[in-house]
């Protein structure tokens, strides 16, 4: 697991992040799907993630795919909360998900969705 730093292009598409992000890098196929033909056009691809706190009762969710060589392909950032209304056997719960989500250019530019 490498830590969140500067040298991480991905890293500053979610510049700063709290010194507590631990980013999960895993790859963005199964082992068998990696191992035929076809796999190995994204040999070395990965999805890294980090969990967030979006404060009071929310948690914040990005993942960012990159390429072998750790540029940024595609990113999505999903944010959820968790609210709670009244009290006792009456109380609701309430959940709010808001997300953006799309692919990154060569230029640099972010083309994505709301």
């Amino acid at each position: 697991m490498h830590p969140p730093t500067s040298n991480h292009p991905w890293h500053a598409l979610f510049a700063p992040l709290p010194p507590d992000a631990v980013p999960r890098r895993a790859p963005i196929a199964s082992p068998g799907i990696l191992a035929s033909p076809e796999g190995a056009a994204v040999a070395g691809w990965e999805n890294i993630t980090l969990d967030l706190s979006a404060g009071c009762d929310g948690l914040r969710v990005v993942m960012v795919t990159v390429d072998a060589a750790g540029q940024p392909l595609s990113a999505s950032d999903h944010v959820m909360f968790r609210s709670e209304i009244g009290s006792g056997p009456d109380a609701v719960v309430e959940f709010r998900h808001e997300s953006v989500g799309g692919r990154l250019e060569p230029d640099g530019t972010f083309l994505g969705t709301r």
